[in-house]
């Protein structure tokens, strides 16, 4: 976890730390309108976490956005994190329930039920984009068996919070490392689905990640290749009303040829198609290519790209 969001989540902590008891009593709007407060703060006191975001934007969007949009887009970036940080933490501390009552939209749902009817279980992924932890809620509480990848977050404070919750959740997490791996293909053995966020900084590939190279996780698609599980994709965002939407991608299936480049690659591009159309929901905060433009990476770049010109346009901003 990159120093940014580790920043980030210490200020929600502390917030939710004092705040918490009086946020799961709150009517649901107040305390959305108490998390976007929040959120705005925090664009304002967390630089390190509001600098991340610019130069991401700006290496992703280079001239098509100005620095004023740049900037506009930043600060909805927190006050969205603010909002759905509390409304899980709400949420979660009110009963599964109102998580159901929450999902009013559910695009593709048919194809989890296709890719679990094939028996080889699924290997779900998704993107720190909208609220995935409800997603995931929702999912379990839909009948899905699930086990989660969760990196534990640096900062002690906010992990202890989200682990309390994650565990009264009715799925099983593990932590991210080589531990959990043999508890991944036992769930997949067994037919059930397992969650996985790769949209972190990463040395294992380097391959494009919304247009830019960045160092990429290979677990996945290993998995995948390993198993012969279908690989799904998926979002959940916030809609203007408040409530969410969750969109599940077609599954697709390792293919004869197939490597953890190729297969990560598509994953990647997956993932692009929900976080262009609602950029204000995506955790712009995370030091995403940090790997990507250390030098001693350098040549492991796929041909095509200018790596100079790239990590001065990232630097820059």
């Amino acid at each position: 976890m990159s120093r940014s969001t580790l920043v980030f989540q210490r200020f929600l902590a502390v917030s939710l730390e004092r705040f918490g008891s009086r946020v799961a009593r709150m009517p649901r709007e107040k305390a959305l309108k108490f998390g976007e407060r929040l959120g705005r703060l925090g664009f304002h006191l967390v630089k390190r976490s509001r600098v991340t975001a610019l130069r991401n934007l700006r290496l992703v969007y280079g001239d098509s956005l100005t620095e004023a949009q740049r900037h506009a887009l930043t600060r909805k970036v927190f006050e969205h994190f603010g909002r759905v940080t509390l409304d899980f933490y709400r949420s979660a501390m009110r009963g599964d329930d109102t998580i159901l009552e929450l999902v009013t939209e559910v695009e593709g749902w048919e194809h989890t039920q296709k890719a679990l009817a094939a028996g080889k279980g699924i290997v779900g992924l998704s993107s720190h984009l909208g609220n995935i932890e409800i997603f995931i809620r929702y999912a379990a509480k839909c009948g899905i068996p699930l086990t989660v990848v969760a990196r534990d977050p640096n900062d002690p404070v906010f992990g202890a919070m989200v682990k309390k919750i994650r565990q009264s959740g009715g799925y099983e997490v593990v932590s991210k490392g080589g531990a959990s791996v043999r508890k991944l293909f036992v769930a997949l053995k067994k037919g059930e689905a397992i969650a996985i966020l790769p949209d972190q900084n990463s040395g294992d590939i380097f391959v494009p990640f919304l247009g830019i190279p960045a160092g990429t996780v290979t677990g996945p698609a290993t998995l995948a290749l390993k198993t012969g599980a279908p690989i799904v994709t998926s979002y959940c965002i916030m809609k203007p009303d408040s409530t969410y939407k969750i969109v599940i991608q077609e599954p697709f299936w390792p293919q004869e040829g197939d490597d953890e480049t190729r297969l990560m690659t598509r994953i990647n591009h997956q993932l692009e198609q929900g976080i262009r159309a609602y950029p204000e929901q995506y955790l712009w905060l995370h030091n995403r290519w940090k790997a990507a433009f250390d030098e001693k990476n350098a040549s492991r770049w796929p041909e095509g790209y200018d790596l100079p010109a790239l990590k001065a346009k990232w630097e820059s901003g």
